[in-house]
Formats: C-alpha cells, structure tokens, sequence
C-alpha cells in the first residue's frame, strides 16, 4: 500500500513537471521575439542611428511604413525617411535610387497628410527633386505652381519662385541671366 502510495505522488509530481515544462516552453518563445510594433521599430532604428547603422535604420523605419500606416509614427517617420533619401544620408547603390525613394515617400505624405504643417516642404521637396534631380521639368514646374498656389506666402514660396526662373536652364544660362 505504502508503494501504491509512492507510486501515485511520483506520478502527481511527474504530470506537475510535465505541465510546467509544457507552459515555460511556450512562454519562452514570447519572451525571446521582442512584441512587433512601430514603436519598437522606432525604438531600434534610433538605436542604430546612434551606433551610425543608417542603412540598418532607415530599414527598421521603413517597416513602419510598410506595416504601420495607422500608427502615430507614421506620418513623421514617412516625412524623414523621404528627407534622409532626398539628403542623400541613406547608403544607397546609386543616386537615381534615393532620388526615386525620396519621391514615393513625400508623394505618399502630401497626398495624405495635406493638412500637415510638414506638406507644404513636401510639396517643395516634390518640386526640387523633379526639377533638379530627374529633370522632369515640367513635373517640377507642376509642383512648384501647386506650391505657390497653395503657400503664396509660405517659407519656400520666395524659393518656389527662384525655381520657376532657372528651371530647365543650364548653370550658364542662369548665370547670363543674372548679369
């Protein structure tokens, strides 16, 4: 009887032991996989822009976009990711790339985010880099007409206006032009 009794608080422990392992187990895969997020996102790519890991960055960024468009983040993420492309302080392969990514991001901010304080820069950018960087002169001319429609009064509405004159025209030509 002693033995039977043994026997049974042997199996009552094993089956504990088996329950417990069973639960740690599964718990340990949430414990090791950091909660996907933006703000974990976030958090990484500021970690690795202090540490100077900007490809590394602007790619943990660049989830945020991708996953995230609801989020609080977005719209701010969006906006420096299109600057840091336009900047040229990603490490991309060429320029053309940049210049292209640069594009999608501040198209994507300015046609949703109109009303932001950031639209009317993006809007610019949208301008310059067509302008200066593609040489779509009359994309740029498009977005630079928008520009002065919207911010006649704006901070690059003086800017805006530059660009119209010189747009298209070689260094020379606009040299010439201001003697």
């Amino acid at each position: 009887m002693k033995q039977n009794k043994v026997t049974i608080v042997n199996i009552h422990i094993l089956v504990l032991f088996s329950i417990l392992a069973l639960f740690l187990a599964g718990c340990g895969t949430d414990t090791d996989q950091p909660e996907e997020s933006a703000a974990n996102y976030y958090k990484t790519a500021m970690q690795m822009l202090d540490s100077n890991r900007v490809l590394e960055a602007v790619q943990s960024l660049e989830k945020i976009i991708e996953k995230y468009p609801t989020d609080s983040l977005y719209p701010t993420v969006l906006y420096t990711v299109a600057g840091m492309y336009q900047s040229q302080a990603v490490p991309v392969q060429n320029r053309d790339t940049a210049v292209n990514r640069a594009l999608r991001y501040y198209t994507i901010y300015y046609t949703t985010f109109k009303d932001s304080a950031r639209a009317e820069y993006a809007l610019f950018a949208l301008g310059y880099l067509h302008a200066n960087e593609t040489k779509k002169y009359d994309e740029g001319k498009k977005y630079y007409e928008e520009y002065l429609r919207l911010y006649p009064n704006g901070q690059m509405a003086e800017a805006t206006r530059q660009e119209l004159l010189i747009i298209g025209k070689s260094p020379d030509e606009v040299l010439k032009g201001a003697k």
